[in-house]
């Protein structure tokens, strides 16, 4: 089967799993339980995965939910791309008027926070529901540690229109991340040659004519992270975003922030400091498979 193939649904609900099966699992399980809605699981295969191991575990999965009336998800193959481009494909291709967006890294822990995403959401000015994720300034490191995070919806749990979403990305926006380099805005290449060269030198360059102000301060660097591009656009639009900030959000979901990103960099042989390792959460993962959904991984050969 193929995204195109899917039949419409009012809502939707999907999961991107790169090479993450264990913590997709446990996605899988809480969406199941805790979500009431149809469900898609797109497998984008790593390339050290010859044998395509995660889409095998995660078919028999999908049989052990089937045959023990836990509910029924999809699953599909996509190639293994940027996550951004990922999510700029399924929202120009997936038939419904609404997506949940679940990280494979993330726990629904109870209805609450998607009892009140639909009804923020069905104002006809809303484009979205879920929690606010920024903005803020001051993080990095180093000599520079002056960075800004533009504000956006918090991408591993949120519901999204599809119609004002499908439209931002016709536009040209995207859901990838960007960076925007504050010494010379106007030009990326240039900017982030500049950036690169005073941090090598440690020259400060705050006094910089050409760099821009963010809420009052001249950041080193603006991060764009995933969505807030879209999310910027369709608040141009006039239209809102509804919900809290992303600072309560463990009362509703548990993020194991980061498995993902540390399992791709893994796979092309680099690491990344940010991100949680899988062998941090390993045991809490099983743990959590095992107490609350009395689930075995042995079950997936």
């Amino acid at each position: 089967m193929t995204i195109q193939q899917l039949p419409y649904q009012k809502e939707w609900a999907i999961i991107i799993n790169c090479g993450t099966h264990v913590s997709t699992t446990l996605s899988v399980l809480s969406v199941l339980r805790y979500c009431d809605i149809p469900l898609v699981v797109f497998n984008c295969r790593l390339p050290k995965d010859t044998n395509n191991v995660d889409y095998r575990k995660l078919q028999q999965l999908q049989s052990y939910c089937d045959a023990n009336n836990l509910g029924h998800f999809e699953l599909i193959e996509l190639p293994l791309r940027y996550h951004g481009d990922t999510l700029d494909f399924v929202f120009s291709n997936l038939q419904a008027d609404q997506i949940l967006l679940v990280d494979s890294d993330l726990e629904v822990l109870n209805t609450k926070a998607i009892t009140a995403m639909r009804q923020w959401i069905e104002d006809e000015s809303c484009f979205g529901a879920g929690f606010f994720h920024g903005p803020y300034f001051g993080f990095g490191n180093g000599a520079f540690p002056h960075g800004f995070y533009q504000e956006r919806m918090w991408i591993p749990f949120t519901l999204l229109k599809v119609k004002p979403i499908r439209k931002a990305i016709q536009s040209g926006c995207s859901f990838n991340i960007q960076r925007i380099y504050n010494d010379f805005p106007y030009n990326s290449r240039i900017g982030s040659l500049i950036y690169k060269y005073s941090r090598k030198l440690h020259i400060p360059m705050r006094w910089n004519p050409f760099r821009k102000s963010y809420l009052g301060f001249r950041a080193d660097y603006v991060l764009i992270d995933t969505g807030a591009e879209i999310y910027d656009y369709l608040r141009r639009q006039g239209l809102f975003y509804a919900g809290p900030r992303t600072q309560i959000h463990s009362h509703y979901v548990a993020h194991y922030d980061g498995v993902t990103r540390s399992q791709l960099a893994k796979a092309q042989g680099t690491t990344d400091s940010t991100a949680t390792q899988y062998s941090d959460v390993e045991t809490m993962i099983v743990d959590r498979l095992k107490s609350e959904y009395q689930f075995e991984l042995t079950l997936l050969k």
